[in-house]
């Protein structure tokens, strides 16, 4: 008879044989006798038991172990892709951060721009205007200066 010893040897897939036995004191059965004098001698009766494992099951076992540690595997490498993809996100959420900042420095900046280029726009529409003016001044001041010298 094989019976595997404990987990550790039956992971290592070492077996021993050997038999149980129960031993039986009628001493302890026999506390009422009238007779304590008499020595009894302790009774040892041998109950073997016999464990037959079917080599079908241990392979099924031996499948569903190395199951399990491939599940495991592939679990802790899920763990590590999805602490790169993490960091990786943490990365470009900095990133996006700092380029929203820059967005709305440059934001800043363009509406600044966009005041100085209307300011500019309106100076230069006063220029075109003062010279326009200018000019008719002129031709007026030369119509009355040619017509008074005639």
């Amino acid at each position: 008879m094989f019976v595997k010893d404990n987990y550790l040897n039956y992971l290592k897939d070492e077996s021993i044989s050997y038999s149980r036995k129960r031993s039986r004191n009628s001493n302890t059965l026999n506390l009422n006798s009238s007779n304590t004098n008499t020595q009894i001698e302790p009774l040892t009766i041998d109950i073997g038991i016999q464990v037959e494992i079917n080599n079908d099951l241990l392979m099924q076992n031996k499948n569903l172990k190395n199951s399990l540690n491939n599940l495991v595997t592939d679990h802790s490498k899920q763990l590590q892709v999805i602490e790169i993809k993490n960091s990786i996100i943490s990365e470009l959420e900095h990133k996006c951060e700092y380029f929203k900042k820059q967005v709305n420095d440059l934001s800043f900046r363009l509406k600044s721009f966009e005041l100085y280029k209307n300011q500019v726009d309106i100076l230069t529409n006063e220029k075109y205007r003062l010279e326009n003016e200018n000019t008719y001044l002129k031709n007026q001041w030369n119509k009355r200066y040619n017509t008074q010298q005639k």
